[in-house]
């Protein structure tokens, strides 16, 4: 039996070769982090000298310092020797003591640090597209999975660029925040910066408000949005199904008003994940009321559709 020549051998691995360099291109913004930022517009906000951590980890980091001007909207840096940059979920503080949680490193975790310079950024995040996106929200954008909600938007279509003044952990911008509720999105809303599109997600804090004041109050986002001259679509999304029964109740409650103010303004349009949601199984996390990472593509995949 005659073997393939050298030449077979050549052509099939430069094939190969290329196959996987497209793939790992293709792959890169999803597999490094720091593919992801504007290196070259970074601006140094204040540095902290000889600055102790009390314990570290992946996604946990506990130092010794008194800085009121730290929050999650800035990017940091452990700079001993090489700097490692990374964004926080969550940050509290208290005395001289700063914890930051739910961390994402953009270049590399350190391996061990004691002592070490501590810097705070401005890490702008590549935006190059040219449809504007402000998601409006709660918890079910920035919490666990949702920590997500942003970026997956964003890696499966280039066009979009987000607004707003708030950051998520990757850095991308929103005017969502977790404890948000429909009374708050309507002190906010005035201020929110005019764009293309909004991506409106609530509903999972408002329990305790009666059905009048959650009608009044979408009804009224939805004016305060249709009316601006940029607006070309609210895209509003319902809520998903429950097996908690207290939960179900409100969620097609809450759903049914969403629809019912949505029919009085042509730029709304529903994505309704209920009923999308119904036939499947698997789609929430183990507290019954937000997506889980399943039910984030899910969701991911109809917005794209709608955009």
């Amino acid at each position: 039996m005659m073997m393939p020549g050298k030449k077979v051998f050549r052509i099939t691995w430069l094939i190969i070769l290329i196959f996987l360099l497209g793939d790992f291109i293709l792959k890169a913004d999803k597999t490094f982090l720091s593919l992801n930022y504007l290196w070259e517009d970074m601006i140094l906000i204040e540095t902290y000298e000889n600055i102790e951590i009390d314990s570290i980890s992946t996604d946990y980091l506990k130092i010794k310092l008194s800085s009121e001007g730290i929050n999650v909207n800035h990017t940091f840096a452990l700079n001993d020797n090489e700097p490692h940059y990374f964004r926080a979920t969550s940050i509290k503080k208290k005395d001289s003591i700063i914890i930051f949680s739910g961390i994402k490193w953009l270049n590399g975790h350190p391996e061990s640090v004691k002592r070490t310079i501590f810097q705070i950024v401005d890490l702008p995040i590549k935006q190059t597209g040219s449809v504007t996106v402000t998601t409006i929200g709660d918890s079910q954008m920035l919490w666990r999975a949702g920590r997500e909600f942003r970026k997956n938007l964003s890696l499966k279509s280039k066009d979009i660029v987000f607004k707003g003044k708030e950051r998520d952990v990757y850095g991308y911008a929103s005017e969502a925040k977790t404890f948000n509720t429909i009374k708050k999105v309507i002190k906010s809303v005035y201020n929110i910066e005019d764009t293309q599109n909004y991506i409106l997600f609530i509903g999972a804090h408002d329990r305790k408000n009666d059905k009048v004041t959650l009608n009044q109050g979408i009804c009224q986002i939805y004016e305060i949005l249709s009316s601006r001259k940029s607006t070309q679509k609210i895209i509003v999304i319902t809520l998903p199904p429950s097996s908690n029964d207290t939960l179900e109740a409100y969620n097609k409650s809450f759903n049914s008003i969403l629809k019912k103010c949505s029919h009085h303004y042509e730029s709304v349009f529903i994505i309704d994940l209920y009923e999308y949601l119904l036939d499947k199984q698997g789609y929430l996390q183990e507290d019954g009321v937000h997506l889980n990472e399943y039910g984030h593509k899910l969701l991911s995949k109809l917005i794209l559709e709608t955009l």
